[in-house]
């Protein structure tokens, strides 16, 4: 495996004292941290050979449905940045406009919102991720500016809140007490032992399991990949910055599952280890990387790589091991090539995506075409409600697109 980036023999400078002071006043154990453990023994190389001009989507969904969510001015959804589905509903996170988590069933019908802003207990001041404890039934909302995270309950009723003893960005949960936390290295200055990695395997009252991905780098780089750490079902996966192998993610071990093979495309280690804000246009003009799109269903995989080119879909079946990659998708079904970047995973091998009320418009146009009156009518039909009630204004549509074998 190439450029591998775990870190697996590193020198610890012990401390006499384990229990360090976090930067909001609280101790921590880190008496049982260690080193997360590596196994290699079940990693599968995707070989990108050939990138194909299009990708035929007929070939790999078979089945559709959608769901319109509720519009009312109670539930003005800005921005999708994340979807969770939790037992019969449909929880929508939108961190970046309304700083809300906005939930629904499956009917689309608004159910309640999460949008309690201000600095008391059960208040938040800025959504930094969101996730759930499917365990305890609980949506928990990390608040990095309050350095805390609250509780509630699927219907949105707050719980409680917890204080957070070191700096990350987002975060997993294993089970109902130990996380997997993507660290923003260098926030952690009064936690040495911690600092200078990436991913750290702990829990909220305070005590520091394991930890990973050592970066050492010291420069002036602001960049990074979108999204590093995702959760799907009951794994966990990972994936260093501008590196090309994802890991799956347990409470002492990181198990590599995939290796993205670009040909001599991947960046290299010895550029990688150097990106500044100086030299990182010049890197993407040369080399591929995943930016973050990534979902793993129970038998395919899609990823998203940005190449020098444009960027580029990655449908791969765990099945058959066959690889299906192009720059654009088309397809002879209509309901099909509404298909844009996923967002979330549904049930076993169903890809979410989202379709805005103003976008849809734009295929208005498609019953006028000659082949038209050819496509199944069922299709056809299906097709058209989408437009029915549905104005520039509404809040997203969620398109939900099951795989095949391919």
């Amino acid at each position: 495996m190439k450029n591998t980036l775990v870190n697996i023999a590193i020198i610890l400078i012990m401390y006499s004292c384990h229990n360090r002071q976090s930067d909001n006043g609280k101790y921590i154990d880190s008496n049982a941290l260690k080193v997360f453990a590596e196994n290699t023994s079940k990693l599968k190389e995707l070989n990108i050979k050939q990138i194909s001009p299009v990708i035929r989507l007929d070939s790999i969904f078979f089945d559709f449905f959608y769901i319109k969510l509720e519009t009312n001015p109670n539930c003005l959804i800005g921005k999708i940045d994340k979807i969770l589905f939790a037992d019969s509903l449909i929880i929508i996170v939108d961190k970046e406009i309304s700083n809300s988590v906005f939930i629904y069933n499956f009917k689309g019908e608004f159910q309640r919102k999460i949008a309690d802003i201000g600095t008391t207990k059960e208040k938040f001041v800025q959504i930094q991720d969101v996730v759930l404890c499917q365990k305890e039934k609980q949506i928990l909302i990390l608040d990095l500016f309050s350095k805390k995270i609250n509780y509630y309950n699927y219907y949105g009723i707050f719980l409680k809140t917890i204080p957070i003893y070191f700096n990350f960005n987002s975060f997993a949960c294993i089970d109902s007490t130990i996380n997997v936390c993507n660290v923003n290295v260098g926030g952690n200055y009064s936690l040495p032992l911690i600092n200078d990695f990436n991913l750290i395997n702990a829990s909220f009252d305070g005590h520091l399991y394991s930890k990973g991905f050592f970066n050492e780098k010291k420069n002036d780089a602001n960049w990074t990949t979108q999204c590093q750490l995702w959760e799907f079902g009951k794994d966990i996966y990972y994936n260093f910055p501008f590196s090309d192998t994802i890991y799956r993610v347990t409470k002492d071990t990181l198990y590599a599952e995939l290796y993205l093979n670009l040909n001599e495309r991947n960046i290299p280690l010895v550029e990688k280890a150097n990106i500044t804000s100086k030299n990182f246009e010049e890197i993407r003009g040369k080399y591929g990387f995943l930016n973050g799109d990534f979902i793993s269903l129970k038998d395919y995989v899609y990823l998203m790589i940005n190449m020098p080119e444009g960027i580029f879909n990655v449908f791969y079946s765990k099945i058959t091991e066959h690889i299906l990659s192009g720059y654009n998708t088309s397809s002879k079904n209509p309901l099909f090539s509404l298909f844009f970047k996923p967002i979330a995973r549904y049930k076993d091998n169903t890809l979410v995506t989202q379709l805005s009320g103003s976008y849809l418009n734009k295929f208005k146009s498609w019953q006028d075409m000659k082949d038209w009156k050819k496509i199944d009518s069922n299709i056809r039909e299906k097709f058209l409600k989408l437009f029915e009630n549905t104005n520039e204004e509404d809040n997203p549509i969620l398109l939900f697109y099951t795989m095949k074998d391919f």
